[in-house]
């Protein structure tokens, strides 16, 4: 949503008042409908009322120029800010996405040995980049893109844990105590949870690149 005036607004703002300041002085000038002769036509107030328009448009001109420099100040400051923690952070993301194809790698080799711990430990966001997720905002798309990324991994690792053991338990949990057996809900497929990381990752990769290149 637009904030304040634009230029446009204070461009047709100026004209109406020059207009205005013409309509004026014209009818104080010019008191009956007979047209004035030139020697007749009150030129002091001509002038006057001519100044009086050229000091509004002065006015409205000099504020809008002030604040457009101010707002692309405004804008530039938070690029630079942007920039510099997309600096900071990508090296943090490409280790991420390092441990993703790794995790995703071993998956395939061997889904069904019950080594979860030694697939899960590469899908750990590092803890330097949860330490600013509080400033991702200042990223703009390519913090949103990070974002998601670190749900995608999080979300992946949950899925490996779900799925070892719905396979030890032979998709049933029976409780020690009463032998009753629940049927566990199958999980989400692997494989597509870490599609899904994958994309992820690429793409806050690439956001950040773009940001940096800006």
């Amino acid at each position: 949503m637009k904030q304040g005036r634009t230029d446009r607004d204070w461009t047709v703002v100026s004209c109406l008042a020059f207009i205005a300041g013409i309509v004026v002085a014209w009818a104080l000038c010019t008191p009956s409908n007979k047209p004035a002769s030139p020697s007749k036509i009150d030129w002091p107030a001509w002038v006057q009322a001519v100044g009086s328009v050229g000091a509004i448009l002065v006015a409205v001109y000099i504020p809008t120029r002030i604040s457009d420099r101010e707002h692309r100040s405004v804008r530039q400051e938070k690029l630079y800010q942007a920039r510099g923690l997309a600096f900071v952070l990508r090296p943090l993301v490409q280790s991420a996405a390092v441990g993703i194809y790794t995790a995703q790698e071993r998956w395939k080799r061997c889904p069904d040995e019950y080594d979860d711990d030694a697939v899960a430990e590469h899908l750990i966001v590092p803890q330097a980049l949860m330490d600013r997720l509080l400033d991702l905002h200042i990223l703009g798309d390519a913090g949103i893109a990070v974002q998601s990324a670190i749900v995608a991994i999080n979300s992946l690792r949950t899925g490996i844990f779900s799925q070892y053991a719905y396979w030890r338990y032979g998709g049933m949990y029976y409780d020690y105590e009463t032998g009753d057996g629940v049927e566990l809900c199958e999980p989400e497929d692997v494989d597509t949870l870490c599609q899904v990381a994958v994309d992820a990752i690429q793409k806050a990769e690439a956001e950040l690149g773009t940001l940096l290149a800006t």
